[in-house]
Parts: C-alpha cells; structure tokens; sequence
C-alpha cells in the first residue's frame, strides 16, 4: 500500500521542481550570441525595488573564454559602473544608482573572447550584495546561474531576483 503513494507524491514532487527551475530561468535565442569570436551575456534582473547599489563577482572557465569588457544595459543607464576583468575567471561589477534600479531587465552586459569552444560553459555568481537606495538595509535575493551551448547558440541569461 504504501508503495502506490510513493510514486504519486514523487512525481508531484519532480514537477514542481522542473516548473520552479523553468519559471526561474531565462533562455533566450535570439540570433547569435557570438559574432567576430566574442561572446556578449546580459545580466538580468527581475523584480528590482529601489536598489542603490549591487556588487556582483561572477566566475567563469578561463580556458574557454576572457572576460574583456562589462557595459551598462536597459536598467543601469544612468548608473555609475566599474568593473575589473584582470584576474582571469573572474568579473567583478559594482553599480550605483543614485534614484535606485527599479523594474525587470539587463544591468549589464559582459563581452568575452573566446578562446576555446567547448559544448557548454557556465558563469556562476559567486558572490552578490545589493542595498536600498533609501534605508541601505541588503535587498535578498536569489540568483540564477548562466549557460551558455556553443552547440545550440543558446543562453540561459544569469539572473538576479529580488525577494520582497
């Protein structure tokens, strides 16, 4: 008896984990995303309220590809950005924005050469903080890691979302 409840409840189980991994991620394949040997990658953010400041490190396999240039996108028009490429496997970013980020969509883009391909190459945050413009206290938030398949020439876009 109890054998015929397990296989339910496990199945039940298994789709809830594919919808939340399916909801939570963005793959997108809009054409290519190499062109010229670099490979541009927007990092996202989804359900940004007032958030003043972010830093972001991101990692990556540097025997696949050198990070090389990080560029303000949709949301961050109007903020300061820095960044440091030098350490290979490693981006670090910092944002600022004196009105606060607000809304969904790119923060920043980051443009690698390609060094190698192989069949899929990821880029993991590896640590992130990000505060309220207003009360500085730290927005949480939960981060979604990037892929990218030189096979198919898709991207599932690193993304942040913040818990409010």
């Amino acid at each position: 008896m109890k054998a015929n409840l397990v296989f339910p409840r496990l199945v039940g189980i298994i789709s809830i984990l594919i919808f939340c991994l399916c909801s939570c991620t963005s793959e997108s394949n809009h054409g290519s995303y190499i062109e010229d040997g670099v490979l541009r990658v927007p990092i996202e953010v989804k359900q940004a309220e007032n958030i003043g400041s972010l830093m972001i490190q991101l990692s990556y396999d540097p025997d696949v590809m050198n990070a090389i240039e990080v560029k303000s996108s949709q949301l961050t028009s109007d903020s300061m950005l820095e960044y440091n490429t030098e350490v290979p496997g490693l981006v670090l970013v910092g944002i600022v924005d004196a009105e606060g980020i607000n809304g969904d969509g790119a923060i920043a883009e980051i443009t690698f050469d390609i060094v190698q391909n192989a069949e899929t190459t990821l880029i993991l945050f590896d640590q992130l903080e990000a505060y309220d413009v207003e009360t500085l206290i730290d927005v949480q938030f939960v981060t979604n890691h990037g892929l990218y398949s030189f096979k198919d020439d898709t991207l599932v876009i690193p993304m942040i979302e913040a818990l409010r």
